[in-house]
């Protein structure tokens, strides 16, 4: 059930709300969490019940193996306890998700011809088990201790994030679900989640799955062998940018609305990153909870920056590729995650090497601001591309006609001037206008602030609940409906 979808804006959402507070004001607590908790497994099951099978049992494990840490994760033996957690909880993701791909590189090296029969990804799985590594971690280190069965199903299987994220933490989640306070029916935080998930279906369904209809065509030529122009090349990257900017963006929106509506605030996930002024801040406002997760349970562990120069840069190209390969089971995502820590690498050689914003004069450091913006910027709306290629192949005829070697042009009709400039209009809007979560600063609608640059202009725009913004957004939520049609996937979903 996407959020984009009739049923789940029509039926499902306002009747798990409504039971919610039904049963809560009745005086049913206990009942109104265990409520909540069987919609979001309804939730998961609408997809393919089969996968709640398989949800339910990783529950079942690393709850068990959450109160074995806690009881006795000490020493040697709870080092002993947290590894094979994790290596079954790495196990179960490495088979449904790297198998076929593991298979078909040893046949490739080997020169074997090892078959696979077919294996679905369920859904979320990369998700529910980093957020699970993440709480047998925590239990191994005494921050996390659950003996509340149905509040850790919650913790695991809360719809909002449960598809996409964000990646929560055990200690952020579990103090909200036992508030007697967040059952309680709040009009304001109503009317606060309602506001950004209105925002939130309007990316998906206006503005990103539009988007798809200007990129797709390229990258299918790419895909089919054909040359494409460079304006063919950069309509289809910078539409396919906005599109996984806007999807994942709206994604994100939709469930910190939802969560707003329970009484839950959820952590900031993104936040505004093609308005970062360099690659670190790029990466730091990109799905922030996974950046968050690999630097606490990767980067730190490997060492950080402990042992040295050398080995932080290694660090970091790890980190990344892992991040890449965590994305999708192929080489292109392994470069991308490459492409990124080397980003990451030059960034910090530069700055320690040359650090120029503090040699500058006055009035030359705002020039240099904006080129190092705009080369953070291009380079990362190229990089993206790779999560869109599906072949080595494809990547060359991209990056190539990007550069301007025109070969063997083929006619994309999905192309034109008027295109490309309509797609660079709403990259320009990106970059000017204010996100969701400054536009609604002064209600904290999250459990952490956004951080991004606001403009003059913007900084201005804030929302205030009364008769203006309700028509405002009612006309929103009017479009936006209207625009739903055949529902695209969040691109995230195959993550």
């Amino acid at each position: 059930m996407l959020f984009s979808t009739h049923e789940f804006i029509f039926f499902f959402l306002p009747l798990t709300v409504i039971g919610f507070y039904t049963i809560a004001g009745l005086g049913h607590s206990r009942l109104a969490i265990v409520w909540l908790t069987l919609a979001s497994l309804l939730f998961y099951a609408w997809w393919n019940p089969v996968y709640l099978t398989l949800l339910s049992a990783s529950i079942l494990f690393n709850y068990a193996f959450g109160i074995l840490l806690a009881n006795k994760g000490a020493g040697r033996r709870g080092t002993i306890f947290l590894g094979m957690g994790v290596a079954v909880n790495l196990g179960l993701l490495g088979y449904f998700k790297y198998s076929h791909f593991l298979v078909e590189n040893l046949n490739w090296l080997a020169g074997t011809d090892f078959v696979l029969s077919a294996i679905v990804l369920p859904l979320a799985i990369s998700f529910f088990t980093f957020q699970q590594i993440a709480y047998l971690v925590d239990c191994r280190r005494g921050l996390a201790k659950e003996r509340d069965f149905v509040s850790y199903c919650l913790f695991v299987s809360f719809f909002p994030q449960l598809i996409a994220g964000p990646i929560v933490h055990h200690a952020e989640m579990m103090p909200q679900f036992a508030s007697k306070g967040a059952r309680r029916v709040d009009w304001k935080n109503i009317a606060i989640g309602l506001t950004i998930l209105t925002l939130g279906l309007f990316k998906k369904t206006v503005i990103a799955d539009n988007l798809n209809g200007w990129a797709t065509p390229v990258f299918q030529a790419a895909a089919q062998g054909s040359g494409i122009g460079a304006l063919a090349a950069w309509q289809g990257v910078l539409a396919w940018s906005g599109q996984i900017y806007f999807d994942f963006s709206a994604y994100s929106d939709i469930a910190i609305g939802i969560g707003c509506m329970f009484g839950i605030r959820l952590p900031l996930n993104f936040d505004s990153p093609f308005k970062a002024r360099d690659f670190a801040e790029y990466r730091n406002r990109w799905h922030l909870t996974l950046n968050r997760f690999l630097r606490d349970y990767l980067y730190f562990p490997l060492g950080g920056s402990r042992k040295g120069e050398v080995r932080l840069y290694i660090n970091l190209i790890l980190v990344m590729m892992i991040a890449g390969l965590w994305h999708g089971a192929a080489w292109t995502f392994v470069i991308w995650g490459l492409f990124q820590g080397m980003f990451l690498m030059a960034d910090r050689l530069w700055k320690k090497t040359f650090n120029l914003s503090g040699r500058l004069p006055v009035w030359l450091k705002p020039s240099w601001s904006m080129v190092v913006r705009f080369v953070t910027l291009t380079a990362m709306l190229v990089s993206l591309t790779l999560f869109r290629v599906e072949s080595m192949e494809s990547i060359w005829t991209i990056f190539t006609a990007l550069a301007g070697q025109d070969v063997a042009l083929v006619e994309i009709p999905a192309v034109s001037v008027e295109g490309f400039l309509k797609v660079l209009a709403i990259l320009v809007f990106t970059l000017t206008a204010p996100n969701i979560y400054q536009f609604m600063r002064n209600y904290q609608p999250a459990l952490t602030a956004s951080t991004a640059p606001l403009g003059r202009w913007s900084s201005r725009i804030v929302w205030r609940p009364g008769p203006l913004y309700a028509v405002l957004l009612g006309i929103i939520a009017f479009v936006a409906i209207l625009s739903m049609g055949t529902p695209l996937d969040f691109y995230y979903f195959r993550f």
